[in-house]
């Protein structure tokens, strides 16, 4: 690697460090001890890092006093900047979570003492305050029942985004009060599944989905890592999910459906019909299996991470899916890992180009952020969501730590494979 760019990656590493009030636990101090090696193992450089730093820094301006991040009016925390890319106001919790995980992935704790220059207003970001008050508003929405209120008609997502937040930040900073909200939270998850299944938009719904379950069993991801709720519960309930998945997959193909095998493109009537299909699902199934225990090596895994390398990211036209593409991400580099050919051979420089090249640059307010009116999914959580979305796809490198000796054999999938870049 050349001189400069091991020296900016150093730099930039070295400016996202916090200075650490209490020990983070030790399956979250990769996230800074190991933070430069890690990236530069995994394939990130410069460029990736000051995308990372800018989007947080986008997201800092743009925190509500409260402490939240609201998808509507999150501009005006600026100063009535004139950012647009609304979404929808319901899914305030689920998008502060997302914000929160951002800054979890770059190892940034509410203990945190790290500050930087902001490079659009020349304001000292200290990155602790913002992250204590984010967790303080999302600690003030929880009811008794452990549920973070809101999320209207989906409120699974918004939970499962907020409690895996808790238990991040938990695990980052082994503070008692972040410990006894993920707890709750993740009770509430725990009650709010199907008995013997999985979840779906709201609690114990009598049908499951792939996408909502997907976040579900990264909160209980984060929970065992943080040795947080009950741990017989716990692994039941990914379990379960990982049965639920296998119930979901096509045999011949390993294509996962969306609620069963064989599901059509997922869409929202009247938001997103024209955009092209991704195997979303699919790429939200490995990570379900991943964390519910299942080996690398096994069918479904080594034929998904074929599926995922066949519809690469792209920014352009109606390609454009920060969902996909974070879903993309883990469930590639989890199985694959860092060294891997699938990872070196295209896809980590298709995902480092099309997240560095279309996230907004210049000297106004919008720089750092991404536009969700060309994302599939933005009308949603609008700029905040995809924003944050984007900063944790390219956290990959260091959030999570995948298994040595990660390359596994060639495995291909039963004749008549899957048709490749349709949705699931």
């Amino acid at each position: 690697m050349k001189g400069w760019m091991r020296a900016g990656i150093a730099a930039l590493a070295a400016s996202a460090v916090p200075a650490w009030g209490e020990e983070p636990l030790p399956a979250y101090a990769h996230r800074n001890r190991d933070r430069e090696e890690m990236l530069t193992r995994g394939g990130g450089d410069a460029a990736t890092e000051a995308a990372v730093q800018d989007g947080l820094s986008w997201l800092a301006r743009h925190q509500s006093p409260r402490g939240s991040w609201n998808p509507e009016t999150f501009a005006d925390a600026a100063g009535d900047c004139g950012c647009a890319g609304s979404g929808e106001p319901e899914h305030a919790v689920g998008v502060t979570g997302l914000a929160l995980l951002a800054f979890a992935g770059a190892g940034h704790g509410s203990d945190s003492r790290r500050e930087w220059k902001d490079p659009v207003t020349g304001e000292t970001v200290r990155v602790g305050e913002h992250v204590r008050r984010g967790l303080a508003w999302l600690a003030g929405t929880q009811r008794q029942s452990g549920q973070f209120d809101g999320g209207g008609n989906r409120l699974m997502y918004s939970h499962a985004m907020a409690t895996a937040a808790m238990c991040e930040h938990y695990g980052l900073t082994g503070d008692a009060e972040w410990k006894r909200s993920a707890e709750a939270g993740i009770g509430f998850l725990l009650a709010a599944r199907n008995p013997g299944g999985a979840w779906r938009y709201t609690s114990r719904a009598g049908d499951n989905d792939v996408s909502v379950t997907s976040w579900c069993v990264q909160a209980l991801h984060a929970a065992r890592l943080g040795e947080i709720g009950d741990r017989v519960q716990v692994d039941a309930a990914l379990t379960g999910a990982r049965s639920f998945v296998r119930a979901c997959t096509d045999e011949r193909t390993f294509l996962v459906g969306y609620h069963a095998r064989g599901d059509g493109k997922v869409i929202t009537t009247g938001k997103n019909e024209e955009w092209e299909g991704h195997p979303a699902m699919t790429a939200a199934g490995m990570v379900i299996r991943l964390r519910a225990g299942e080996a690398r090596e096994s069918r479904p895994i080594v034929a998904g991470a074929k599926v995922l390398v066949s519809d690469l990211p792209v920014a352009a036209g109606k390609k454009i899916d920060a969902y996909y593409w974070y879903c993309w991400a883990q469930g590639l580099y989890l199985c694959k890992g860092p060294t891997s050919k699938y990872w070196n051979r295209g896809a980590n420089g298709a995902l480092k180009a099309a997240l560095t090249h279309s996230q907004e640059a210049g000297e106004g307010c919008l720089r750092g952020s991404w536009n969700p009116a060309v994302d599939r999914w933005g009308f949603a959580g609008g700029r905040v969501a995809v924003t944050a979305l984007n900063v944790m796809t390219l956290e990959i490198y260091y959030r999570h730590r995948p298994s040595e000796g990660a390359e596994v054999e060639d495995g291909e999938p039963e004749p008549g494979g899957p048709k490749f870049g349709q949705d699931d």
